[in-house]
């Protein structure tokens, strides 16, 4: 993938994020950045103005407008069922509401919600009108060429986004040990393409896996004797305990919190422990290497 490509796609997931947890007082603004990231001058605009067909969105809006109102008041938003053209007329909507050719509020009181509180109506529009346009955009896009990855992992392209530096993988694979490493090296690829696609919540619990995974090669029973217990040495003891404290206590938020009215997602800042995960992989390289957990060189 083209690394202008790359930051706008990072762009537009960071995005996606803001105007879910917006309300009625920064909706504008960050609507228009995500507006913004999806327009023609940029490498993401490009490649979706290539990929979706016309919108046919007049005729659209104007049957949506014509149909009659249910029980409640609201009018029924029908949208065309094969993916690119329903994403199409979604994206013409967004752009429409964002430059305030279609009022919002007015908007929002006729198809989504019947609510009058202006910050329910900026929940409705993000949940029902951003958010899956944006899960079936990515969906769309996935097959185009401009999105693959390159064929070798050690590209610098990839390692760019890499959660896990690939040569690290690699360490892993080629270990000779009397575990059996593949799932650990699995764990740290799933991590590698979650991180790249922005799945956030699954960054987290990954990395709980790898820590509930690797004590006994360090010959202890759970991740906090590998922390108390093993000789790391000075320089490498906050980074491992920091995984304990921290990366822990965020995927059990995430893993164990009920639904509620309004959730704030994670995003790759949050989950970002991939640096103090190195510091393990790489005492776990050495283990195996010396075939012992002796003492870690300061």
């Amino acid at each position: 993938m083209d690394e202008d490509l790359r930051r706008s796609l990072r762009e537009f997931q960071d995005y996606i994020q803001d105007v879910q947890q917006a309300n009625h007082l920064n909706l504008g603004d960050r609507l228009t950045r995500f507006v913004t990231v999806l327009g023609s001058e940029t490498p993401l605009g490009r490649l979706v103005r290539r990929t979706l067909p016309e919108a046919q969105f007049d005729k659209w809006y104007e049957d949506a407008m014509n149909r009659p109102s249910g029980m409640a008041g609201q009018r029924p938003l029908l949208f065309p069922t094969a993916t690119p053209d329903r994403v199409a007329i979604q994206l013409e909507l967004i752009r429409r509401v964002e430059d305030e050719r279609i009022e919002f509020f007015a908007f929002c009181h006729t198809f989504l919600t019947t609510g009058t509180k202006f910050d329910e109506m900026v929940r409705a529009f993000a949940h029902e009108i951003v958010r899956p346009f944006s899960r079936d955009l990515l969906r769309v896009l996935h097959d185009q060429p401009e999105m693959k990855e390159p064929a070798t992992t050690t590209s610098v392209g990839l390692s760019s986004v890499a959660f896990i530096d690939p040569s690290r993988i690699q360490d892993l694979r080629a270990a000779t040990a009397p575990y059996d490493l593949s799932k650990l090296v699995r764990l740290c690829e799933e991590l590698n393409d979650c991180y790249r696609d922005g799945c956030c919540f699954a960054v987290a619990m990954l990395t709980r896996a790898v820590l509930d995974h690797v004590p006994p090669i360090f010959g202890f029973k759970n991740f906090a004797e590998v922390v108390s217990n093993h000789p790391w040495g000075r320089s490498r003891k906050d980074a491992i305990d920091h995984l304990d404290k921290s990366a822990r206590k965020i995927a059990d938020v995430h893993l164990h919190t009920v639904a509620s009215s309004h959730d704030v997602l994670p995003n790759r800042s949050q989950v970002n422990f991939g640096p103090c995960l190195d510091v393990l992989f790489a005492e776990i390289v050495r283990i195996l290497k010396t075939n012992k957990p002796t003492a870690a060189t300061p």
